[in-house]
């Protein structure tokens, strides 16, 4: 299963682990999901991704290989209108984007 390193940002309980703020554990991927989507912690950038985030059709073309990577049986990381959350995404990216980027990039794939 792949793992996620976050930056705790509230307390909270993941992996079966209590987690404080500032603290750097790498989790499950559905536990790290969750725990961003929520706003209790934030995806750090794990030093073999990416420093920087590709532009232009390339970051489209991520961001689209993202949502496709997405687990779409899991309520928690798609939005009430059946789009892939943008903390999910970023969790998988590695890097910040928008909702304007996703949405983007998710109607270039529907073109």
């Amino acid at each position: 299963m792949k793992k996620i390193r976050v930056e705790i940002i509230n307390p909270c309980k993941a992996d079966g682990d209590h987690h404080m703020p500032g603290d750097t554990p790498e989790l499950s991927e559905k536990d790290a999901r969750a725990l961003i989507d929520s706003g209790s912690a934030k995806a750090i950038e794990s030093t073999t991704a990416q420093t920087s985030a590709p532009t232009g059709d390339q970051l489209l073309a991520a961001i689209r290989d993202a949502a496709a990577s997405l687990d779409t049986d899991d309520e928690s990381l798609w939005t009430n209108g059946g789009k892939p959350k943008t903390g999910a995404l970023e969790a998988v990216l590695g890097f910040s984007i928008t909702a304007a980027q996703r949405d983007e990039a998710l109607e270039a794939e529907q073109a």
